[in-house]
């Protein structure tokens, strides 16, 4: 798996649950994301250790190519998408989703895609082995967007999930990695929020 990868999928260590929102029976949910609430990290180039770990201000957020906006959640028949807006998107950057089963406290499954690619990834967490693969579409610069699709078979056609979405950019500078990250949630910073049960529609 691509040290990109690695970053996004990191990303899900931990969430929060969305604990409002209709029936559970809906089949889509959205999220109007905190603002000024990226993360910048920086590691060494050699051990991938951190060296420094810092919240942007409105100003910076904004600057780091991957502040996003909001994110709508699709479970319908036969696919799962998950769109997320962003002030301004950047190229290095990408999106990583984590999917729960009911009664799951960690995903069972982690979908990602990076802009400028057409395909986004679907693991198990178990095994971390690919799955399946399934769609990905970006645009970027101002109000950009990306927009990650896959079959619901991949899944094993679970008829109910949970999801949460966060971004993730990763540039070199100075020899230095760096990564902005923005875990989608209304009042958290660090942890995506998990959305209600979804159900097929």
């Amino acid at each position: 798996m691509r040290l990109t990868s690695l970053v996004l999928a990191a990303g899900l260590a931990t969430v929060t649950v969305l604990g409002s929102g209709t029936a559970a029976h809906a089949e889509r949910a959205s999220i109007k994301d905190k603002r000024a609430d990226v993360v910048r990290t920086t590691y060494s180039a050699d051990e991938y250790e951190m060296v420094e770990q810092r919240q942007l201000n409105t100003t910076s957020s904004k600057k780091s190519g991957i502040d996003a906006k909001s994110v709508r959640f699709d479970h319908d028949r036969r696919t799962i998408s998950v769109t997320v807006r962003f002030s301004r998107l950047k190229s290095g950057s990408g999106m990583y989703v984590g999917i729960y089963a009911p009664g799951s406290k960690e995903p069972d499954f982690q979908a990602y895609g990076e802009v400028g690619e057409s395909k986004s990834f679907v693991y198990g967490t178990e095994d971390y082995e690919d799955a399946c693969s399934g769609d990905f579409a970006s645009r970027r610069g101002r109000n950009g967007w990306m927009t990650l699709t896959i079959e619901r078979s991949c899944l094993g056609d679970l008829p109910e999930i949970r999801m949460s979405v966060g971004a993730s950019r990763l540039i070199q500078q100075d020899g230095a990695l760096v990564t902005y990250r923005d875990a989608l949630s209304v009042k958290k910073i660090r942890t995506p929020q998990k959305t209600r049960l979804l159900a097929a529609g």
